[in-house]
């Protein structure tokens, strides 16, 4: 949990728009799948305590503990270490049920239920992919409308390729993570992504049902980034199962920690250019079931890493960010060079501001969230 927590925390759109009380309006008490409010309300006490209370060294998030058991018992289960992914998992869906506005049907944003402006009878096979995965996002923001989804949610495209009759079936879903594979052969991260992108076949058991063939046949499955987010979070799949046992991945993995261009692993046009800077790792040392959880998380204010140990907090060389032991890694996407880039606020009247190109350019920076946290102290959780 402190992992996590010291993870969020540092990234700069999230802890931007909960210091700046837009959160407020935004609760979605109503929302049988959230909590009333409280787990958005309890992080945002720990961010302004974070953040705004320079005499506050150490912080005890009781209540947001309180708030995430109630929607997730069993990460708490007889105080047994649990894994940091799922915390994350939980906590980001949490926030987004507490701050889904279209879920309480109070969304000021969700007014117009407009489809894209582009014709899919016109122009090429490109642009009718790109309409249908607008399509599709248009219907996820018809249910799922909150500042997370503007900062952490992007799109996967999945295509399903019959190897009888070559009849592709084509779906556009949404997604908060992306978990990649690792090898003991793999080097980079890069390495890592080409193989959640690598292509797979469908045979046996796992035959798909053909709607043209009418019958289970073998296929080709293949998934691709659609539309990447302004936070993206990679888990790195460390945990295999290895005949009746789990055993670790500890396989270190190299990378550059600013501007990383995404662009080769993108399968369409991205609004703005998909280059991300390294912000935030959640590390695991130790084997499957047991070891130790720290976080090394780069500070907004003066550029340095640090390294978050239970009760300890120190400064970090660059060369230790990245190592064997990184397992959830968080991007923050740059809007232009050398800064992280600002959240755009998405409306279902508002084609500008979803990802997809089949309305007019993005809204002005008027619409956006600010991305400046106050200069104070910095502080840990226990």
């Amino acid at each position: 949990m402190n992992t996590g927590l010291q993870c969020l925390c540092h990234l700069e759109p999230l802890i931007a728009f909960f210091l700046s009380k837009q959160w407020e309006e935004e609760i979605s008490v109503k929302n049988q799948l959230g909590t009333g409010g409280r787990l958005a309300r309890a992080f945002a006490t720990l961010v302004q305590h974070l953040w705004l209370r320079a005499d506050d060294r150490v912080y005890d998030p009781r209540e947001l503990h309180r708030s995430l058991q109630s929607v997730a018992p069993h990460l708490f289960r007889s105080f047994e270490q649990q894994d940091v992914q799922e915390f994350l998992a939980y906590m980001i869906d949490g926030l987004h049920e507490d701050l889904n506005m279209a879920a309480s049907g109070g969304d000021r944003r969700c007014i117009n239920n407009n489809p894209p402006s582009a014709d899919p009878r016109q122009g090429s096979d490109e642009m009718a992919e790109e309409y249908a995965g607008a399509c599709a996002w248009v219907q996820h923001l018809a249910r799922d409308k909150s500042c997370m989804v503007d900062l952490f949610q992007g799109q996967l495209r999945s295509c399903l390729t019959c190897l009888e009759c070559s009849h592709v079936s084509t779906q556009f879903d949404p997604f908060l993570y992306m978990s990649v594979p690792l090898s003991k052969t793999m080097r980079t991260l890069g390495d890592a992504i080409d193989a959640f992108l690598a292509g797979e076949t469908l045979t046996g058991a796992e035959q798909w049902h053909c709607e043209r063939c009418k019958k289970k046949v073998d296929a080709k499955k293949k998934i691709d980034i659609w539309k990447v987010p302004q936070i993206l979070v990679l888990h790195l799949k460390r945990f295999e199962f290895m005949g009746s046992r789990f055993s670790k991945i500890d396989v270190p993995l190299t990378t550059e920690l600013s501007s990383l261009d995404f662009t080769q692993y993108v399968s369409s046009t991205q609004r703005t250019p998909p280059i991300f800077d390294v912000w935030c790792v959640a590390h695991h040392s130790g084997s499957y079931g047991f070891g130790h959880y720290t976080a090394t998380c780069k500070d907004h204010r003066d550029g340095q890493w640090y390294v978050f140990n239970d009760g300890i907090v120190e400064r970090v060389d660059e060369s230790r960010v990245i190592s064997r032991t990184a397992y959830v890694l968080f991007l923050v996407r740059q809007s232009g060079p050398g800064r992280a880039g600002v959240a755009v606020r998405q409306t279902l009247s508002d084609p500008g501001s979803w990802p997809h190109l089949c309305g007019p350019p993005p809204a002005a920076p008027g619409g956006a969230i600010t991305t400046m946290a106050p200069r104070r102290g910095r502080h840990q959780t226990s």
